[in-house]
């Protein structure tokens, strides 16, 4: 297991804000002209404070990379649209990780919603699915409706996460990427069912109106009249989306004062 750690070839994908991560990007020769190309997500010591809160909130100690291949193997198990998982391991002590992995296969010819829509009119040449808004917004909320219905939330639900991929065929699909997060909660389920959605809209309102965005509800629910139940829900993720963008506005503030 020390030698996954150790391990330095393929591309580092590091960027800022990764913290105690490490990704690599390895393309390796399978049969024929075929490549596959596998990611390696390294996970380092979380703190105290990160392994006290997966007790309480998982109740389990494993570590991310044991969460990230689990979640992948258990949507999948679902009927969820996620990367294939093929391999994990941690290194830890009675309080928890110290060190773990994931290896994760490449979603085939993809990229995420937050690169593709920012460049919709060049990128909707190369997708199909991209070319019909009522689809693609039909195809979120029936992948979100899935992920809810399993009994499961991302907890990170923002367009990054989201993939659109084509296989060799030519045929897309939408994808749910860096599981590590994603959890089945016992109780306070509608709050993290409010956060998953207040993510996925403050994420996405530059790109889509509101007749979109209750389109993309409608869809969710599967309910072409929605009931005072899910009118509250709806206004509970508005006001959450509103303090992540308050927070994300502080946030940078502060960011560019240690850089001034």
């Amino acid at each position: 297991m020390n030698a996954v750690f150790r391990y330095e070839q393929g591309e580092n994908l590091h960027k800022p804000g990764l913290g105690h991560r490490e990704r690599f990007r390895i393309t390796l020769k399978g049969s024929g002209d075929q490549n596959v190309v596998i990611y390696l997500k390294r996970f380092g010591y979380p703190g105290i404070k990160e392994l006290v809160k997966r007790w309480i909130i998982r109740r389990s100690r494993y570590g991310a990379g044991s969460y990230d291949f689990l979640g992948a193997q258990r949507l999948a198990e679902k009927g969820v649209a996620v990367p294939r998982p093929i391999a994990y391991g941690q290194i830890s002590n009675w309080l928890g990780e110290k060190r773990s992995f994931a290896i994760i296969e490449e979603l085939p010819g993809s990229d995420s919603l937050e690169r593709l829509l920012p460049n919709w009119n060049q990128k909707k040449k190369e997708y199909a699915l991209l070319r019909d808004k009522k689809e693609l917004i039909r195809q979120t909320a029936h992948l979100v409706r899935q992920l809810h219905q399993s009994g499961y939330n991302h907890r990170d639900l923002y367009l990054s996460h989201i993939f659109l991929s084509r296989d060799g065929k030519g045929c897309e699909r939408l994808n749910l990427i860096d599981l590590q997060r994603v959890f089945q909660p016992l109780i306070l389920k509608r709050r993290w069912q409010v956060k998953d959605l207040a993510q996925l809209y403050y994420s996405s309102r530059d790109y889509f109106s509101y007749k979109d965005m209750m389109q993309f509800m409608h869809e969710y629910f599967d309910n072409h009249r929605l009931t005072n139940y899910q009118k509250r829900l709806i206004r509970s993720a508005c006001r959450k989306a509103r303090r992540i963008e308050r927070h994300v506005r502080h946030r940078m503030k502060r960011l560019q004062k240690v850089m001034d």
